[in-house]
């Protein structure tokens, strides 16, 4: 008998998996459809774009899944897998309806190039000849190819699929309309990235109600919905880290197996072979690794056998780091670039740095710098640090000439910019303003109230999980990496949110662990302001920004 429960059990959880999967699947089907049949109305010339098709296609879906819940509710039948599905299904549309109101030539990174050496360029070459590109490959040229190809590989690989499959001339008509439409891929990716991120939350020991607020932080986070539309290999790197951080939870809460910490080798390798800013991950999975090796040494409780952890940790590297190093190495003995290259040719106005470090990294430039930037946080270092490192909020970039948006060639204080840039980007809007005002002011809030619990956390000592430990250093990490980054190349661009997103997991897990902190133990007045301020931000934010990519263009 318990053998037959044994597989009855593994036979639920194998249908369960096929289901999932299936579900991904006609997700992307539908993904296609809706681009096919949507953006070919949208086009009014090369230079003009109709963006109304789109939203009234967008309409359409969130009226669906309002005659959804409606029903299920009418039906008692809202419980809670239900409100989940329904939390996805809104992440979902509103990623769709931003690819096909927004071209693929719109709030891009690195994208398009006069001299033939962007992202579109990369994939273009694979999609000619199947190879690398053969031009602007030395250190004095190169700009994109230096990055890892397997993003540029799959946009080839989809742009041969859909000029085969899609019916529509105009669709496929050039290489570049054959490119826009790898958004697809990346609203693809955003979807995968929302699911996981919500498989992980429900892996946690949360309550309902918190593994709610955190799931819904994730999967409608409004970076997200930016990302669905973009091109770079920013959407690509994101995915596979969260499918890695998946795998990585399964092995290091539910079980310690082979096949947990192979998928999570497999995915942190893929994930750097696509960018490799994705081992933002990898410190806090690092402690994690560090801890279970502690543990295993004095044999603590459901601790591995010493021998089986080391071979265990020994198949991690033999398939991570080939995977996400052997570009370094291609490009080093091939391009001849130096190791762990990154292009630094910025123009000098994106500055946000010193003149002793242009002194110290770029002496031959100081000219050029000098020409491009004065004043006291290019001359004095104290207040470098003070105004980009320690103010929180300057008020002064917030009423710019870009007004509550990001601008990096003049925006300094890193906290505000990658605030405001989890929302934007480094983009400005012509509309939706009053309600963007509205999202800042929420993130804002939230990241103080976030701050906030960290401090109650650390006077008060309530209990905190493995997994809320585990949370925090993977923040961190996420925040090191951020902070070296600026540090090291010291430029507006740099601030942008888009280098660390993964860190949204770990924060939307930490906030529903607030949530459960104010239900637990004595209920002081802390408890008792925090609770209900803490819904009402993360509810605000996210309605706001949600709202916001709804009414923009």
């Amino acid at each position: 008998m318990k053998t037959t429960m044994q597989l009855s059990s593994r036979d639920v959880k194998n249908e369960r998996i096929v289901y999932q999967i299936f579900l991904l699947v006609i997700a992307f089907i539908f993904i296609i459809a809706s681009y096919i049949f949507v953006v070919p109305y949208t086009f009014v010339s090369e230079t003009e774009f109709n963006v109304e098709p789109a939203k009234f296609f967008g309409a359409l879906m969130f009226l669906a899944i309002g005659i959804y819940a409606y029903v299920m509710h009418q039906r008692h039948q809202m419980t809670f897998e239900t409100k989940i599905f329904i939390i996805i299904l809104l992440s979902f549309a509103i990623h769709l309806t931003y690819i096909l109101y927004t071209p693929g030539d719109v709030r891009q990174h690195d994208t398009w190039s006069t001299n033939h050496d962007s992202h579109y360029d990369y994939a273009l070459s694979f999609y000619l000849t199947g190879t690398f590109p053969d031009h602007n490959i030395t250190i004095d040229t190169i700009y994109q190819f230096y990055h890892p190809p397997l993003n540029a590989i799959f946009q080839a690989g989809f742009m041969h699929f859909f000029e085969f499959f899609c019916p529509i001339e105009s669709l496929t008509s050039s290489p570049e309309n054959l490119y826009s439409a790898c958004q697809i891929l990346s609203c693809f990716y955003m979807l995968i990235s929302s699911v996981f991120m919500v498989k992980i939350v429900l892996m946690s020991k949360l309550s309902h109600s918190s593994k709610l607020m955190a799931s819904a932080f994730v999967a409608l986070f409004p970076r997200l919905i930016q990302l669905s539309g973009q091109l770079n290999n920013d959407s690509l790197a994101l995915a596979l880290s969260i499918l890695a951080l998946y795998f990585f939870c399964r092995w290091y809460f539910v079980k310690k197996s082979y096949i947990n910490i192979i998928m999570t080798a497999l995915f942190i390798g893929l994930a750097m072979m696509s960018k490799m800013s994705a081992v933002v991950i990898c410190f806090g999975i690092a402690i994690a690794f560090i801890i279970e090796l502690v543990k295993s040494i004095q044999k603590k409780t459901n601790s591995l056998p010493l021998k089986h952890l080391i071979f265990q940790y020994v198949i991690f590297l033999l398939i991570c780091a080939p995977l996400g190093l052997w570009f370094q190495f291609y490009t080093h003995y091939v391009y001849g670039l130096p190791w762990n290259f990154v292009f630094s040719r910025l123009n000098a106005a994106l500055f946000t740095g010193t003149k002793d470090w242009v002194l110290a990294n770029k002496p031959d430039s100081i000219d050029y710098y000098n020409s491009k930037n004065a004043g006291a946080i290019y001359e004095n270092n104290a207040y470098n640090i003070f105004k980009r490192f320690i103010v929180p909020i300057d008020f002064s970039e917030l009423f710019n000439s870009t007004y509550i948006f990001c601008s990096s060639w003049q925006d300094y204080c890193i906290l505000s910019y990658a605030l405001r840039s989890s929302i934007f980007g480094e983009f400005s809007y012509s509309a939706g303003g009053g309600i963007a005002a509205i999202a800042v002011l929420a993130i804002f809030l939230l990241w103080f109230l976030f701050i906030a619990y960290l401090i109650y956390q650390l006077i008060k000592r309530p209990k905190f999980g493995r997994d809320g430990t585990f949370s925090l250093y993977l923040t961190l990490g996420c925040i090191l990496m951020y902070v070296y980054f600026q540090i090291s190349m010291p430029y507006g661009c740099s601030m942008d949110f888009r280098y660390i997103v993964p860190i949204i997991l770990p924060i939307g897990y930490l906030l529903g662990k607030a949530n459960d902190m104010c239900s637990t133990g004595t209920i002081n007045i802390f408890k008792r302001i925090y609770k209900p301020l803490l819904n009402a931000t993360v509810f605000i934010f996210l309605a706001s920004s949600f709202l916001f990519y709804f009414v923009t263009v």
